[in-house]
């Protein structure tokens, strides 16, 4: 479920501390580029990586998290005589918790909401809102004022503050004991990769400028996250801001697999044209949520054969095999839609919106 999350420039424009923690995402040779730009963040990382040893789930046919990297992440604990940690022994309990609310599916996008800020820091703001203390420092800095002025109308009662609490207890633990120095070694062996990333998002994004401009996401955040599984994270944000359009997607843990984070990104993308081709009157949100998936991931394929032809016969591939498809006979178009279904309505809807935009 790829939780599309319009910024609500009314509430609060988003806002950072400063450069400091930026920087330390950003690489060098790409700090202070124009449009998107593609940045590690560890409290994206943590976040999610917390999320994904719990076994959070969302809606949709795609994975939220990676399996692969919570058995890669289980392998290191235990090489390091670490596991389990405080996170692991309290997974399951978490788990049920979290998907018995469907309120709760927000904290699924909790960093987007604090981009830009470290991960004790998010992590302190977090639980001054667990803790009802919204007029505290911890709570009410600029840094992480719109995200806690967003979560605040969400996480409301007794056992929803709770519930943070205890997140925020075993993700401070996991850093303090074990992630920070993971994320540490990564950042050092990813950083090639993701200029890499960033050479060859320059060159889609040019191919998309017409579509990019049009929906006013010309300039955005691009978030690789090994934690991430096939379904990604998409905040639409206030065009002024400096981040502009984040967008959160997987990369694997090697980072020889970069073009894949790429097309996610270009689905995630999609979301925010879906509303214009799936059907307004579903109410089943587990329906809704599936049939959102597809769209976007159609809209994908669609947007690469009209601006880049080149790529979408790989687009096809990454995402007939998400879904466990054998393309070792190829990857048709035909195998593809039928993967990825939708009403012929829908889908002349969403080549109108594509091409519209």
């Amino acid at each position: 479920m790829a939780l599309v999350l319009i910024a609500a420039v009314a509430i609060l424009a988003m806002t950072a501390t400063g450069s400091e923690t930026l920087q330390d995402e950003v690489p060098a040779t790409v700090q202070g580029q124009e449009g998107w730009r593609v940045v590690l963040s560890p409290a994206a990382d943590l976040w999610y990586h917390g999320l994904a040893v719990i076994g959070a789930e969302t809606l949709g046919p795609l994975p939220a998290y990676s399996d692969e990297y919570v058995e890669l992440i289980k392998q290191e604990k235990e090489r390091l005589g670490l596991y389990p940690t405080q996170l692991d022994s309290l997974a399951a309990e978490l788990a049920a918790e979290i998907s018995a609310d469907d309120q709760l599916l927000i904290l699924h996008s909790v960093p987007l909401y604090f981009h830009g800020v470290g991960p004790e820091r998010m992590l302190e703001a977090l639980e001054a809102l667990a803790r009802g203390r919204l007029t505290d420092p911890a709570a009410s800095g600029r840094d992480v004022r719109y995200g806690i002025t967003v979560l605040s109308q969400v996480v409301v009662s007794g056992d929803q503050r709770r519930l943070l609490g205890s997140l925020v207890e075993v993700l401070r633990e996991e850093w303090q004991t074990f992630f920070e120095m993971l994320w540490t070694r990564y950042r050092t062996e990813q950083e090639d990769y993701i200029l890499e990333m960033q050479r060859l998002w320059d060159i889609l994004t040019l191919d998309l400028s017409d579509f990019l401009e049009r929906n006013r996401i010309d300039v955005g955040t691009l978030i690789p996250s090994p934690p991430l599984g096939g379904e990604g994270r998409v905040l639409a944000g206030d065009p002024g801001d400096r981040f502009g359009t984040l967008v959160a997607v997987h990369l694997p843990f090697t980072g020889l697999e970069v073009h894949t984070a790429l097309y996610a990104a270009v689905k995630e993308l999609c979301f925010l044209l879906v509303d214009y081709v799936v059907d307004p009157t579903i109410r089943d949100a587990a329906v809704l949520e599936t049939q959102q998936s597809r769209a976007a991931v159609r809209c994908g394929a669609m947007l690469l054969e009209f601006h880049a032809p080149a790529l979408a016969v790989g687009y096809r591939r990454f995402y007939l095999e998400s879904v466990g498809m054998d393309v070792s006979q190829g990857t048709t178009v035909a195998a593809f839609e039928e993967a990825y279904p939708l009403d012929q309505e829908s889908v002349i809807r969403l080549r109108e919106e594509v091409r519209r935009r």
